[in-house]
């Protein structure tokens, strides 16, 4: 059973692609927490797309070969309108009614459904994210700590978003460079050959 009380302490979600990226991990954490194989079942159809929660199982099962996880997930289509039920309790304006559009009640379909609609990677959105992390703004000495811990963070994110593509070393050195204001500039142009050494 999912404990309610966990859910009730996040806020609800309205739609938005950067709302639904920071407030579904938080969702699917407290998942995992309590129904780790649901938390599967809803990582799979972010990955493979909207599917009623028996065909995501048998889809699960076909990929990792192994018909032994059908009575480990048998659970799955019990579970499911439980998470509908949290999911249409944890949603207001646009989202609730992607989850509510359903008419069998099947929170695991609704999930898909969700994560579809507000995590589109778009040509934009990735090209925006990628100016942001190969171009970042000069920070001041002062706030060089937070916007350094910042762009790592959004770099980290780049290559979740795209981890087929491998980009360079000397890439991520000129970003940070980049980042860095002008007097740590100064003592990189100086000693940025011994810097380079040292990395590869």
């Amino acid at each position: 059973e999912l404990d309610g009380k966990l859910f009730e302490k996040l806020k609800k979600c309205t739609g938005g692609e950067e709302e639904w990226i920071e407030w579904s991990d938080e969702f699917r954490m407290i998942v995992d927490m309590q129904l780790p194989k649901l938390a599967n079942v809803m990582k799979h159809v972010e990955n493979h797309g909207e599917k009623e929660v028996e065909k995501a199982v048998r889809e699960m099962v076909d990929l990792e070969e192994r018909v032994d996880l059908v009575d480990d997930y048998a659970d799955m289509a019990r579970l499911s309108p439980e998470l509908y039920r949290w999911l249409a309790l944890m949603t207001e304006g646009e989202a609730k009614l992607l989850v509510k559009c359903g008419d069998n009640y099947d929170g695991v379909a609704a999930w898909g459904r969700l994560h579809a609609k507000f995590k589109r990677r778009t040509i934009t959105r990735l090209m925006r994210m990628q100016k942001a992390c190969m171009y970042p703004k000069e920070a001041k000495v002062e706030t060089m700590a937070t916007a350094l811990l910042q762009w790592e963070e959004r770099w980290k994110k780049m290559l979740a978003e795209c981890p087929d593509i491998k980009i360079p070393q000397l890439w991520k050195m000129a970003a940070m460079y980049a980042l860095c204001p002008k007097d740590i500039k100064e003592v990189l142009d100086v000693q940025w050959d011994d810097l380079g050494a040292v990395s590869y």
